[in-house]
């Protein structure tokens, strides 16, 4: 939802509420999209390990698949 100038409060007692509610809610957010990351894309070293293993088996495949003196 954006805010508009006029929306906001005139009292800066409301106006430091509505700031401190945001911040919090920004908090949370931050929070739920570490969260989905880490579910996501996992650590960095499982991310290695996957790849690793992929180019292995690449390699492996490309190898079977060469005959000698070719």
């Amino acid at each position: 939802m954006a805010l508009r100038p006029e929306d906001l409060p005139s009292d800066p007692a409301a106006l430091a509420e509505m700031v401190l509610a945001f911040e919090g809610e920004n908090d949370d957010l931050r929070a739920e999209i570490a969260t989905l990351k880490s579910l996501i894309f996992g650590a960095r070293s499982e991310r290695a390990a996957i790849v690793c293993a992929e180019q292995i088996a690449f390699d492996l495949e490309r190898t079977a698949g060469s005959q000698p003196g070719q």
